[in-house]
């Protein structure tokens, strides 16, 4: 600075003239000259002692440059890294998803196997099944009817037909123990049905009989005068009332102002025969309900159950057949309806209850069998399993779902081989259940009776 006011006092000397006019113009421009150098050094001033200032801190700011460099360099190596995870990330998902892809197929193709395995298990408990009861049903008719022949009302045996009978019965029973073994379904493991299990259905009682005293009315439609005595001589000589009709014209009409407990019914006769009389009387709503015995010398038992007949007799008549017959049709001790689409199997129970007081009714499927039981109300019913159309499960099932017949005992004889399942499933809805050619037809008729003891805990009064 104060080079800068002696370099001014020279500078003044030199160039300001001694005159003093020319002095006073150029003194003013001297001064504006002196005060700019004069603000120029005091700037060199200060910008010599800021840098002096700045080169004495160089150091920190070094390290505070550096440090920044580094604070710069540290987010780009963690963006880095984040990088490389989300890359490895994406390829563990997709490693993951094919993977589960995989199982997800393999689990398709497992599902698909065990699927055709559990079918051909089905196909095959199915199949033996059937061939279990293909192969027992008409076995087990060769032995009951081969065991009918021994009773005497069939005619009596000799020796030779005996042990004849008895070689017959030993190598049906040897055979049907070897399909037993054959086809042993317990191995087969599954169940057919399962449910819930239902209370013990109650006997549902009878309906009232006519009171003690009061004589059963009975028709006979017969044109010969020699048959309508003997059979008149044959009932009433039992208590029963008879009203006899020759002219079988008049026999819808005398049944309908009777409405007897039973009709008998010839076949061969003028005017109407009596398969137009049954058809007729079947057809009426009051009267379709009367049982209806046929006696006519023609052997065509079949064709008189098929039109709706009760039972049949042959001609020449003998009265313990008679009798028998008609008291199982008058007063039976129960009503049995048989449902089994084997007409050997139903010809087998009937043959079994023949010589009892139960009226019999069959029905040939399981369709059949439910509008029997709507139209009659048996006191019992007894059941196969394996039938075309509807089977026994399914007519059991509708039996139970129907308050009228939920009470209605049912038993079931079959051929079929049950699982455990399928046995307690039936065992919640039945009395019991027997396998055809498991009891002997003795044994079976003391089974029924027994079954049938709680409905009847005493017999009627003889008549």
């Amino acid at each position: 600075m104060l080079l800068l006011i002696g370099g001014m006092q020279l500078f003044a000397q030199l160039w300001l003239p001694q005159d003093g006019a020319a002095n006073a113009q150029r003194l003013p421009l001297f001064w504006a000259l002196f005060w700019a150098l004069s603000c120029l050094t005091l700037i060199t001033l200060i910008l010599a002692r800021r840098s002096a200032a700045l080169s004495a801190g160089q150091p920190d700011s070094a390290a505070r440059v550096a440090e920044d460099d580094r604070g710069l360099q540290a987010p780009m190596a963690d963006h880095e890294e984040v990088g490389e995870l989300r890359l490895k990330v994406v390829e563990l998902e997709w490693r993951v998803a094919a993977r589960t892809a995989e199982l997800q197929q393999a689990n398709e193709r497992l599902g698909a196997v065990l699927r055709a395995a559990e079918e051909a298990k089905v196909a095959q408990r199915q199949l033996l099944a059937d061939m279990g009861h293909d192969l027992r049903t008409p076995l087990n008719a060769i032995l009951n009817f081969t065991r009918f022949l021994s009773k005497e009302r069939y005619g009596t045996l000799n020796e030779r037909q005996q042990e004849l009978q008895q070689r017959v019965l030993d190598n049906a029973e040897r055979l049907l123990g070897l399909i037993n073994a054959a086809l042993d379904l317990r191995a087969v493991e599954g169940s057919a049905i399962i449910a819930p299990p239902l209370p013990e259905p109650e006997p549902r009682p009878l309906a009232p009989k006519p009171a003690t005293g009061e004589r059963p009315m009975v028709v006979v439609v017969d044109d010969d005068d020699v048959a309508q005595k003997l059979l008149r001589h044959y009932l009433e000589a039992q208590g029963y009332a008879v009203t006899a009709v020759l002219d079988s014209r008049h026999a819808i009409e005398r049944i309908r102002q009777i409405q007897p407990q039973l009709v008998i019914l010839d076949v061969l006769m003028p005017h109407l025969d009596g398969w137009e009389v049954l058809a007729e009387l079947k057809t009426r709503p009051d009267i379709s309900a009367i049982p209806v015995l046929i006696c006519s010398i023609m052997e065509q038992q079949r064709l008189a159950i098929t039109l709706g007949a009760n039972d049949y007799l042959l001609k020449p008549i003998n009265e313990a057949a008679l009798l028998m017959r008609i008291n199982r049709l008058v007063a039976p001790l129960a009503t049995i309806l048989v449902i089994d689409d084997d007409s050997d199997a139903r010809q087998i129970v009937r043959l079994a209850l023949d010589e009892q007081q139960y009226r019999v009714i069959e029905a040939t499927d399981g369709r059949a069998g439910l509008a029997v039981v709507a139209a009659e109300r048996p006191d019992l019913i007894i059941l196969d399993l394996m039938m075309p159309g509807m089977d026994g499960f399914a007519v059991l099932e509708q039996l139970r779902a129907d308050p009228r017949s939920a009470g209605t005992p049912v038993l079931v004889l079959t051929a079929k081989e049950l699982t455990p399942n399928e046995r307690d499933w039936l065992q919640a809805r039945t009395i019991d259940c027997i396998q055809k050619g498991q009891l002997p037809v003795d044994q079976l008729l003391d089974q029924l009776t027994r079954l049938m003891k709680p409905l009847h805990p005493s017999p009627p009064e003889p008549l």
